[in-house]
C-alpha cells in the first residue's frame, strides 16, 4: 500500500491546509485516495472529506495500541492506490510530554515516511536548526521530506538548499 504522512513542527503550521489541497490534486489525477486523522479528531477528516467526497478515517495509537492494530486499521480502510494520513499537532507531541500516541508513532508502526510541514515565515537559515532537530530527535524519524509554508517563491531557493542540507527532499 503507498501511503505518506503529512505532519508538522506545531499545530497551526498549516497540515490540514497542505492535507486538503494535496488530497484535491490526488483526486483530480483520477488517482484514488482514502485519508486519515492520527488520533482522536473529528474536524480535520470533515475538511478531508470535503475534498475527496468520501469518508475520512481515524487512526488513533491510543486505541489501536501496538504496530499490527494499525497495519490492519489501514488495510481495511485504505483500499485505494494511496494514504494519506495527517498527524495530530506536532509530529513528536503525544501524550503529556511523550511521543506516545503521537503521529511518529503511527509513522514507525505503519512504516509510513513522513513529510513535515514548516511555517517558514520569517525565517532564515535557522530553519535549517529546526529541520535537523526534527530529523535527528529519533534515531530512525522517518521523516523524507519538508513543505514550506508561509513564504514567498522567491524564499524557496534558499529553504529548499536548507532542506537539503537537513537531508530532506524539498516538496514545495
Amino acid at each position: 500500500m503507498n501511503r505518506l504522512l503529512i505532519t508538522g513542527t506545531n499545530s497551526g503550521c498549516g497540515k490540514t491546509t497542505v492535507v486538503c489541497a494535496l488530497l484535491s490534486a490526488i483526486k483530480e489525477r483520477g488517482i484514488s485516495v482514502t485519508a486519515f486523522k492520527c488520533g482522536p479528531d473529528y474536524i480535520d477528516p470533515m475538511f478531508h472529506r470535503a475534498a475527496l467526497g468520501v469518508p475520512s478515517y481515524n487512526i488513533d495509537p491510543f486505541f489501536l495500541n501496538d504496530d499490527s492494530a494499525m497495519q490492519e486499521h489501514l488495510k481495511k480502510f485504505g483500499g485505494n492506490s494511496l494514504c494519506v494520513i495527517e498527524g495530530a499537532m506536532a509530529y513528536y507531541d503525544g501524550i503529556a510530554c511523550t511521543d506516545q500516541c503521537s503521529a511518529y508513532t503511527v509513522a514507525s508502526a505503519t512504516s509510513t515516511p513522513a513529510v513535515l510541514v514548516v511555517d517558514a515565515h520569517s525565517v532564515g537559515n535557522s530553519i535549517t536548526a529546526v529541520l535537523e532537530g526534527f530529523v535527528h530527535h529519533k534515531k530512525n524519524s522517518g521523516i523524507k521530506g519538508v513543505i514550506f509554508n508561509g513564504i514567498s517563491e522567491s524564499r524557496y531557493a534558499d529553504m529548499r538548499c536548507a532542506a537539503h542540507n537537513a537531508g530532506l527532499l524539498p516538496c514545495g
